[in-house]
């Protein structure tokens, strides 16, 4: 059952960048291709490259950056802060 919930969890962090990029993806393989079949692999290809990418840069270097403005905001208003239920702070 864990390992349903993390792909299902792994599905909804990437639609957001798949939506983002999708159309950049699709009018860059119709510019670089001909045959709508090749443009539409290709822009499936490149769109899943591309918010893969996005999703890992936004956890390596966002997520920590918005735990800790979090944990400073709670510490000054004197709310505790539980941070981020995915990410460990080093």
């Amino acid at each position: 059952m864990t390992a349903k919930l993390k792909i299902d969890r792994l599905i909804g962090e990437l639609s957001y960048p798949f939506y983002i990029f999708h159309l950049f993806a699709l009018m860059l393989a119709g510019l670089l291709l001909q045959t709508p079949r090749s443009i539409v692999w290709m822009g499936l290809g490149l769109t899943l490259t591309l918010s893969a990418i996005a999703l890992a840069l936004e956890f390596r270097f966002i997520e920590p950056w918005r735990v800790q403005f979090a944990e400073r905001q709670a510490a000054t208003s004197g709310i505790e802060f539980a941070g981020s239920p995915d990410f460990q702070s080093p």
